[in-house]
């Protein structure tokens, strides 16, 4: 049976993960600034520092630490929320964008939402 769908998974195959973390850091960043006065730059440094040194939970709470900020729990969840729910400033590559072109002569493209079954 020929081949007449080509199903993508949007992180790291379609857009490096990288951009919508950086993306939804500067938005907490933003949301921290108007909360608590920090510069929203330098709480961005201290997220992406504290990603780029391998750690993948938490970091919202190590980032208000790092920044002497007295928080309550429900600051995280806010932090949390804004992050996910972001609208992500991402771009495909133009290597990408190519590549799904020639496709789409050929195939019915998708992409998966969630977990397939």
């Amino acid at each position: 049976m020929p081949i007449k769908v080509l199903l993508f998974d949007i992180d790291d195959t379609l857009y490096e993960e990288k951009q919508f973390i950086k993306s939804g850091f500067i938005k907490v960043a933003e949301f921290i600034e108007d909360k608590f006065k920090i510069n929203k730059k330098d709480f961005y440094r201290i997220l992406t520092d504290i990603f780029n040194r391998g750690s993948r939970e938490n970091i919202f709470n190590l980032a208000l630490k790092r920044a002497n900020v007295a928080y309550e729990e429900n600051i995280i969840h806010s932090m949390v929320k804004i992050y996910r729910e972001h609208n992500p400033n991402i771009r495909l590559d133009k290597d990408v964008k190519s590549l799904l072109r020639k496709f789409k002569r050929s195939y019915s493209l998708g992409i998966k939402a969630g977990k397939i079954i």
